[in-house]
Order: structure tokens, then C-alpha cells, then sequence
């Protein structure tokens, strides 16, 4: 029965069927050769899927951050992002990270965030003398920012799929994100140091430069303080939140920026219908996919394996790092944990994790395997912008990986890096 499904699952993958689709079909094949089961099962679990009260703050998310991306906000988190950092070594490389920083704390999207803040700084890196495997390696690397530095729509999924507190997974974020940051930080310095990737740009830093930034970017930024402000503040849910940091993206570009037109307000719309609608497809057929593994009990039958392998508790955590890493290289990021969420949740509590410290974890694995080659998505959107050779992003991007397993393994084996800021807050 497994193995129908699985095996029709991969070959749907290989011609080319979109990712919900195959799940669904997948799935229905299944339960076709399992006749014991009737059909009518389907549309019932797939509603149950999706009827959930978390799920419902993806599409005012999704329309935040599509309004966020379509109304030219980006420029003033680059200004931002410049103002503070612009003059240290590899300026323009600091910049680019900070600005994910930024980004990701209004945005939440990896591939967005690497589509944007590409668009704007791969070329005036290149331009400025850094190399173009090296312009794509650091925007593809400082995209993980932003689904672990909340909001994050996939801390949104695995929250609604394991059933944990989106807030406290928000909150769970900040220290690793700022460890991460510290370290791509430390690895740009590096490399201007040495004189690989400097740029021939020299700046100042100037205070001056800084106020004007944070008054002109100050209110974009202040989308983050909303939704984690208003959650810890107990004003209003995950979800709330996402429904006011919507409406807060599309006043201010309406009355401070004025970049919204009707025109744009009418695109943003159906751009984010579209997502939205297209995350829905994944999740409803993704839950009768899950509900198959589940009544077989795939989750609890993987961890007996190892424990019968001798592996310990250390060798465990090991193999499965090593197993969502290595489907990150090859499966889209938001589909592969929608798969699989539902089997490494429990083990993780099997194993003795925090559900918190766990799903924090396993969203970092998902965003690693998204700049890991062979197929890591965000490193062919860089590529695409800047024009260069799969391979020399590939080949520039492997320090950054690297270094950020740092902070995988500090996660993993430091639990409070990711519980102090929830205990402290929310506990």
C-alpha cells in the first residue's frame, strides 16, 4: 500500500505533475488498491485538512507580503539596511544580509525575500566588483532569514500541521535568526578581509543617514512590531495578526508611501488569491497523503527501525537532520513539509524535544535544503537574476552552507537558544 503510493508519488514528480496534484492522485491510487477503504473518505479528509483556525492567517499573510513586495517596499529596507551597515568591509555583501533581516521580519517568505532583495542588490554587487556566483551565494544564503525571523508562513504550516502555538514558534525564531545573521556576517567579513569579495564602493558611516533611513523605512518595519507586539501584547491571535499587518502594508502605501494604485491594489489581490489558492490545493491533498502514512503508523514504525539499528538518541536526531536536509535538496520546501510534518512531529516528541524547539528546527533543515545544491530553489532564482552559470552560485554558496550548519547544530543540541524568549514571554 505504502509503497504504491510512494512509488506513483515520485513518478508523477518525474513527468513533470505539480506538486499537489501528485500528492492527491498518489494518494487516490492508493486507496484504490487498498479496496477496503471507501472513496467517499477522500473529500472528507481533505476538507478537515484545511478547516483549521491557524490555516486561516496564511492568506492575510500571503496578501501582506505580496502587497509588501508589489508596492516597491523593498527600497527603503535596502536603504535601511545600507544606512547601518553600508560602511563596514563588504558592504555591499552586510547589506544584502541585513536586509534579508529586515525583509524577513515583514515578509516571511525565503523565496521571496531572495526575488526581491536580489532584484535589487545582485546587480549592484556585481557592478561594484563582486563576483556573480559570490552576489547570488550570499542572497540565496541570507534568504533563510526569513522564514526563521517571524513572521514565517512556514512556521504558520507547521504550526497548523502539529498543532503548536504559532506565537511561541514566532518568538522561538529570534535568537537562532540573530545567531545566523551574526554568523553570515562574520563569513562576508572574512571574505573582505581577505580582499576575494570587497567591492570598490567605500562608505562613511554617518548617523544622519541612519535617522532618515529608519523615518522614510521606519513605518515598513513597523510591520513586524505589530504582529509580534500584538500577539505577545495578548491584543490579538496569530491570525488577527496577519488580517492587521495586511491592511497596515496596504494604508501605508496608500497615505505615507503612495505607491498604491488601483491598478496595483487589483494585482495584489489576485497574486495573492492565486498563492493562497495553490497552498490550498497542497494542504487538502497533502492531508489524505498524511492520513494514509498516519493509519499505517509510519512515524512510530521509523523510530522502532532506528532504535533496532542501535542508533541513540544523538544518532537519531543525527540521521533525521541528515534526512530532511537531503529531501530540501530535492523537493520544494513548503511541499516537502507539508509531507512530512505530520511524521517527524511526533518522533520529535518521542525523542524528548520541546514541540517548539523541534518545529523551529525542522523549519531551519527546510530553508537549508532551499540554498543547498543540487536543487536548492532559491539558488536558480538568484542565478535567473544575475545571468551566471548554475555552478559558480553552486560553488560560491558551500562556506555559507557550511556555517550555517553552525547554528542547525545549536539549535539541535541547545535547547535554550530557541525556548528562553517563549518562557520568558508566553509561558
Amino acid at each position: 500500500m505504502l509503497l504504491t503510493m510512494v512509488i506513483s508519488f515520485f513518478l508523477l514528480m518525474i513527468i513533470g505533475t505539480p506538486i499537489g496534484f501528485s500528492i492527491g492522485i498518489s494518494s487516490l491510487i492508493c486507496l484504490l488498491v487498498q479496496s477496503n477503504i471507501p472513496l467517499v473518505v477522500i473529500p472528507q479528509i481533505m476538507f478537515a485538512g484545511v478547516d483549521r483556525y491557524l490555516f486561516l492567517a496564511m492568506p492575510f499573510f500571503i496578501l501582506g507580503g505580496v502587497a509588501m513586495t508589489e508596492l516597491e517596499l523593498t527600497d527603503q529596507v535596502v536603504s535601511m539596511a545600507d544606512a547601518l551597515v553600508g560602511h563596514m568591509k563588504g558592504g555591499l555583501a552586510q547589506i544584502n544580509i541585513v536586509a534579508s533581516v529586515i525583509f524577513g521580519g515583514i515578509q516571511g517568505s525565503g523565496n521571496a525575500d531572495t526575488a526581491a532583495i536580489g532584484s535589487l542588490l545582485i546587480p549592484s554587487m556585481i557592478k561594484d566588483g563582486y563576483t556573480k556566483g559570490y552576489s547570488c551565494a550570499v542572497t540565496a544564503a541570507s534568504s533563510t532569514l526569513a522564514p526563521i525571523i517571524p513572521p514565517s508562513m512556514m512556521m504558520i504550516v507547521y504550526g497548523g500541521i502539529a498543532e503548536v502555538s504559532i506565537g511561541e514558534l514566532f518568538v522561538a525564531g529570534y535568537l537562532p535568526g540573530f545567531l545566523m545573521t551574526i554568523l553570515l556576517m562574520i563569513l562576508a567579513h572574512f571574505y573582505a578581509v581577505r580582499g576575494a569579495q570587497q567591492g570598490k564602493t567605500k562608505k562613511v558611516f554617518a548617523i544622519k543617514n541612519v535617522i532618515s533611513s529608519i523615518i522614510k523605512g521606519g513605518p515598513a518595519l513597523f510591520t513586524a512590531v505589530i504582529i509580534v507586539g500584538g500577539i505577545l501584547g495578548g491584543i490579538f491571535t496569530p491570525t488577527e495578526s496577519g488580517a492587521v499587518a495586511a491592511v497596515y502594508a496596504l494604508l501605508i502605501s496608500a497615505f505615507y508611501y503612495k505607491t498604491l494604485t488601483w491598478k496595483k491594489l487589483w494585482k495584489i489581490f489576485i497574486n495573492g488569491g492565486l498563492i493562497t489558492a495553490m497552498a490550498g490545493v497542497v494542504l487538502s491533498c497533502s492531508a489524505v497523503f498524511n492520513w494514509i502514512l498516519t493509519s499505517e503508523e509510519v512515524p512510530t514504525r521509523i523510530l522502532n527501525y532506528m532504535f533496532s539499528m542501535g542508533l541513540s538518541r544523538v544518532g537519531i536526531i543525527f540521521a533525521i537532520i541528515i534526512f530532511v536536509y537531503i529531501v530540501g535538496f530535492f523537493m520544494d520546501v513548503m511541499a516537502s513539509m507539508i509531507i512530512l510534518v505530520p511524521l517527524l512531529a511526533p518522533i520529535g516528541i518521542q525523542l524528548g524535544y520541546d514541540p517548539v524547539n523541534w518545529g523551529v528546527l525542522i523549519v531551519l533543515l527546510f530553508c537549508m535544503g532551499g540554498i543547498t545544491p543540487p536543487l536548492g530553489m532559491n539558488l536558480f532564482i538568484a542565478t535567473s537574476i544575475a545571468g551566471c552559470k548554475y555552478s559558480e552560485t553552486a560553488r560560491a554558496v558551500i562556506p555559507f552552507v557550511l556555517i550555517l550548519i553552525i547554528a542547525v547544530l545549536c539549535v539541535a543540541f541547545i535547547p535554550s537558544l530557541t525556548l528562553y524568549l517563549p518562557n520568558v514571554f508566553m509561558r
